[in-house]
């Protein structure tokens, strides 16, 4: 019983960890989402010119294959584009994560609580 206990900690603590961060389906807020891909940010940034959200490494990617156009407007940008870390999003995506890992460590906890050696049951 303990050697199963410890293969699935094992299993569930390599899925938390190498879960990509764009694979959430609808469990996150729509708020922790970019507004240029839809994924889940790793590290928001808010664009000067139009003051919207978006994952930096999304964000550079459009601009190094669109050159100076918004990405919601489809329109040249006056200025070359300027994009500030949004740091409290950052940390309210981190704190999300972190309970999340914690709601999974519980769930995975209780789903052993009642198991114990003594509640084996032996042929006779």
């Amino acid at each position: 019983v303990f050697l199963l206990q410890m293969q699935l900690q094992m299993a569930v603590e390599k899925e938390l960890v190498d879960l990509p961060l764009n694979d959430v389906g609808t469990e996150y807020p729509k708020s922790f989402c970019c507004s240029l891909t839809g994924t889940l940010m790793s590290d928001p940034v808010i664009l000067i010119d139009n003051c919207l959200t978006y994952d930096r490494l999304s964000l550079e990617q459009w601009f190094n294959e669109n050159g100076n156009v918004s990405p919601v407007t489809q329109e040249p940008l006056s200025n070359i584009p300027q994009f500030i870390p949004n740091l409290a999003l950052k940390a309210q995506i981190d704190e999300y994560h972190q309970k999340q890992s914690k709601e999974q460590q519980k769930k995975f906890n209780r789903a052993f609580v009642s198991v114990s050696p003594t509640d084996k049951h032996t042929a006779t």
